[in-house]
């Protein structure tokens, strides 16, 4: 086995990891938003109804998207960096 190889074929696992860690934590912005706007024009577009008469629909509110997104990357950030602060790697052997 060459070491460098085996280094090469490291990297890329780790990119990909790296790049499905990414598309993981928008995917959970991504629902959560959507889940948090469904409830929000169910609730708005009730009241609408009594008023108007007539509902509209916005899937769009950026005040609900960055206060998803912050609320997600701080989490996960937090989780993240918790980790190795919980558990250190462990020490390497002394020679004996």
């Amino acid at each position: 086995m060459d070491f460098f190889e085996e280094q090469a074929k490291a990297h890329r696992k780790t990119k990909w990891l790296v790049i499905y860690f990414v598309m993981a934590v928008v995917s959970m912005i991504a629902v959560i938003y959507l889940a948090l706007m469904l409830v929000y024009s169910g609730v708005q577009n009730h009241h609408r109804y009594s008023y108007e008469g007539q509902p509209s629909f916005s899937l769009w509110n950026s005040q609900i998207f960055f206060g998803v997104s912050f609320a997600v990357i701080v989490i996960v950030g937090t989780g993240s960096a918790y980790k190795p602060l919980r558990f250190p790697p462990a020490a390497a052997p002394s020679p004996n």
